[in-house]
């Protein structure tokens, strides 16, 4: 498998909000040995031999080549051993008993693989042959772990970051001249628990199967994720009925740098395990005796994200959480788009339009606005001087953008009153504004006071008398002294 595939699946347990813990209560393993040659590098899968080791190299992101690599006890290259044809992903490789390997080529990071290769070898590694195995439903898959069944057929365990990985063997014997692929049958599911146990892929790491193992002595059976080994008893040499039915013990395998391969020393008594990037350094464990994991202090670093609400969510969970909140967000976009669209097709009403426009034009004028109601150019109005209500009902004053039918674009604004040339100065009627738009009529005729001015005022001077006082022809002032003559 590519390096590619660690960094896709660290990016999706960031983006589910995964907390990834940073410390490991466990002791550290102890080194075997360390790699210190350049080509040995990308390592997938390990094999332990009396004479040292066997390793495999997956596929590589700068396109070297997969080989097969012998190493001494200390870790230093014997020889590099060539495939018979060009391999796609190897994955792993597991030993039967008697030395013979099996090399599962059998990686699909792109599932596009029409069927999946494994190579099986003498143990000097002077031969190999090649055989090709389909899924029963034609469907590629991604795996990178195999183990042997006690008949020796071969059992591939499927690579799943969420859900169980699957167990798949061949329905028939394997055929080396089966060009189109020898049908695998599935025989069972795996299930990987949430152990919290460190690694640099949290929970998605916890559940993703990467390699297996099978002890020298074939009693023993083990699985590993990124973060843990599973081992379970084998009975009968039935390895199917030993990992799907039985109760593994689990060995905690903290923040190994994408570890992948895993095998049994050559004497059974411990696990041997390789991350798969940096420097190529094979790592001891003691297995576990016990069915649960040693608590882990699964620590966050400060300010990172993922409480205890978040721990207990599995990665299903976390991801039907994240597409509800897509879906939430999606809908609130479209009820804001359908939002706009309905506002734009049904604009305010014209009437609430007029009755704005008519108060303004009423306080523009001077009038007050609480004197009529605010349905007088509906309902009434006042005659002459908006108009009846009929000519009012349904217009509006040269309103802009009121071109649709019913409205009048041609109803203008009656002028502002105008003004008397005449003013009454007596008490109660010195504004014109308060008493209408007509000139008050003359409270008593005949009876003109003071500042009140008519027309042939101030009257004619009597002909034939002389006003020099007194009363004369009904008035009571000398006429100089009241019109100033």
């Amino acid at each position: 498998m590519r390096r590619v595939a660690g960094v896709v699946i660290g990016a999706a347990a960031l983006a589910f909000g995964i907390a990834v813990p940073a410390a490991a209560a466990p002791a550290g393993p102890a080194t075997a040995c360390t790699v210190k040659d350049d080509q040995v590098a990308n390592l997938s899968g390990l094999v332990a031999t009396a004479s040292g080791y066997v390793a495999v190299s997956g596929r590589s992101s700068d396109g070297t080549t997969p080989r097969v690599f012998v190493l001494d006890g200390s870790c230093r290259r014997q020889r590099t051993v060539s495939y018979p044809s060009q391999p796609l992903d190897p994955e792993d490789v597991v030993a039967q008993p008697d030395g013979t390997l099996w090399i599962a080529d059998i990686g699909d990071t792109d599932k596009n693989r029409p069927w999946i290769t494994l190579w099986k070898a003498a143990a000097n590694l002077s031969k190999m042959t090649r055989y090709r195995f389909t899924y029963p439903d034609k469907q590629a898959r991604d795996a990178e772990a195999i183990v042997l069944n006690g008949n020796g057929m071969p059992i591939v365990v499927t690579k799943v970051a969420n859900g169980p990985a699957e167990l798949y063997t061949p329905a028939a014997a394997p055929d080396a001249n089966a060009t189109g692929g020898v049908p695998l049958k599935k025989v069972g599911e795996f299930h990987p628990v949430r152990t919290n146990t460190p690694n640099q892929f949290g929970v998605v790491g916890q559940n993703t199967v990467t390699g297996g193992a099978n002890s020298p002595d074939g009693k023993r059976v083990v699985l590993r994720t990124y973060s843990d080994a599973y081992e379970w008893d084998v009975a009968g040499g039935d390895a199917v009925a030993a990992i799907t039915q039985g109760k593994p013990r689990i060995t905690p395998l903290p923040n190994e740098s994408r570890g992948e391969a895993i095998t049994y020393t050559h004497d059974g008594s411990a696990f041997l395990t390789v991350p798969r990037d940096g420097a190529a350094k094979i790592l001891r464990y003691t297995p576990s005796t016990s069915d649960q994991p040693p608590p882990t202090k699964a620590a966050s670093a400060p300010g990172a994200s993922g409480g205890s609400f978040w721990k207990k969510l599995t990665l299903k969970q976390l991801t039907v959480l994240v597409a509800a909140v897509g879906v939430l967000g999606l809908l609130m976009v479209v009820g804001g788009v359908l939002g706009i669209r309905y506002a734009r097709a049904h604009p305010p009403t014209p009437r609430d339009s007029v009755d704005v426009d008519n108060r303004r034009r009423r306080r523009r004028h001077g009038e007050r606005t609480g004197d009529w109601s605010d349905d007088d150019e509906f309902a009434g109005g006042e005659p002459g001087v908006y108009g009846s209500a009929a000519s009012a009902r349904g217009r509006v004053y040269s309103a802009p953008g009121y071109t649709e039918p019913g409205y009048d674009p041609g109803y203008q604004e009656p002028p502002a009153p105008r003004r008397p040339r005449q003013r009454y100065d007596s008490n109660g009627y010195d504004d014109y504004r308060e008493q209408g738009y007509r000139e008050p009529a003359h409270p008593e005729p005949g009876y003109p006071e003071r500042g009140y001015e008519e027309p042939g005022y101030p009257p004619p001077r009597p002909r034939g008398r002389e006003y020099r006082g007194g009363r004369s022809d009904g008035y009571d002032e000398p006429y100089a002294d009241r019109y100033g003559r």
